[in-house]
Formats: structure tokens, C-alpha cells, sequence
């Protein structure tokens, strides 16, 4: 490899990171809609259909988990004022919650779904059950907005990947973490 091509890649490695700790930095603390506005600013055609949702298996203390991997094909091509290429893999939203008994019967009383006193013909693995089906469908119509208040046990992260091997940042701290 000639010392200019190996400068390049050098030069937008160096320049995708500091990108990514950037973003990363930004989307800190911001809701999924208000972290979708940061990414449109950013972005062209950053929309709901390039998020595609799944629920996690590996909860890391809580009970309910899911992402939103986000993603643009602009995301890979941006290019500095020297026309240096650089950018990032992809954007995950995650959300991530442990909701309490009553907390699971008042989402549940909310979603119009059960009236008053439903509770009491359920145990408990039917309580989580109804639950996390109600909340699977409001995050993949995703109205994470909505629920981001709802529950005192909650986590919103957003992870800034900088490759396809999960290299990524998240939030201020400029720590490249890998899953």
C-alpha cells in the first residue's frame, strides 16, 4: 500500500471518530424524537422507515429492552471541506425499562385495552405477558416519545457505531466501547 493511500484511510479513520464522539456527544440525554431531529440535521433521509425495531435478549438488568438501528447510506459517504471521506456504520436507539407492578397496570389501564380491577385475573407471568406484547407494539409503531416518561426504572441510550465489528461511542465520555 502506497504511504498516501495509507494517510487517507489514516485521515478518515481519525476523522469518522471524531465525528462519531461528536454525535455521540449530542445525542446524550435527547428522546427519540429529539434525537431523530439531531440526526436530520445531519443527515439527508434519516425517517422512521430506517429504523428497524427488535427486542433484545440480553437485558443487563432490565426487563424490557429494545433498539432501533438507524440508518442511511449518507451515514458512510460524508465528505470535510479537503473532500475527505468519512462518517459512521450506523445509529442505535435503545430503550430499555423495569416497570413496576403498578406501573405495568397503569400502562395497561392506558392503552384502553383492560378495565379497572383486570389485574386481579392475572398472575404474574400473564401480567408480564400483556405488558410486553402492549409495549411491543407502541415501540414498533414506534412511540418511544410517549413511554420515555412513563417509568421511573428507564434508559434511553444512543450508540454511534463507527464499523461493522461494533465499534461505538456513546455519550460524552469519548470512550470507544465494542459490544
Amino acid at each position: 500500500m502506497c504511504k498516501i493511500t495509507e494517510f487517507n484511510e489514516n485521515m478518515e479513520k481519525k476523522l469518522s471518530e471524531e465525528f462519531a464522539k461528536k454525535l455521540a456527544s449530542d445525542l446524550e440525554g435527547a428522546g427519540f424524537e429529539e434525537g431523530l431531529e439531531i440526526l436530520d440535521d445531519v443527515f439527508d433521509g434519516v425517517s422512521y422507515g430506517d429504523c428497524d425495531v427488535e427486542e433484545l435478549e440480553e437485558y443487563y438488568g432490565y426487563r424490557f429492552r429494545y433498539e432501533c438501528g438507524i440508518k442511511t447510506d449518507q451515514m458512510h459517504d460524508m465528505e470535510d471541506e479537503d473532500e475527505n471521506v468519512y462518517g459512521i456504520y450506523m445509529v442505535y436507539y435503545k430503550f430499555e425499562v423495569n416497570p413496576t407492578q403498578e406501573e405495568m397496570i397503569d400502562f395497561l389501564l392506558e392503552t384502553g385495552e383492560f378495565e379497572e380491577g383486570f389485574e386481579e385475573e392475572l398472575d404474574e407471568d400473564e401480567l408480564y405477558h400483556e405488558f410486553d406484547e402492549e409495549l411491543y407494539r407502541k415501540v414498533w409503531d414506534l412511540e418511544f416519545d410517549s413511554l420515555e416518561g412513563m417509568f421511573d426504572d428507564m434508559r434511553v441510550l444512543w450508540d454511534v457505531l463507527i464499523d461493522a465489528e461494533g465499534h461505538y461511542y456513546r455519550g460524552s465520555d469519548g470512550v470507544l466501547y465494542q459490544y
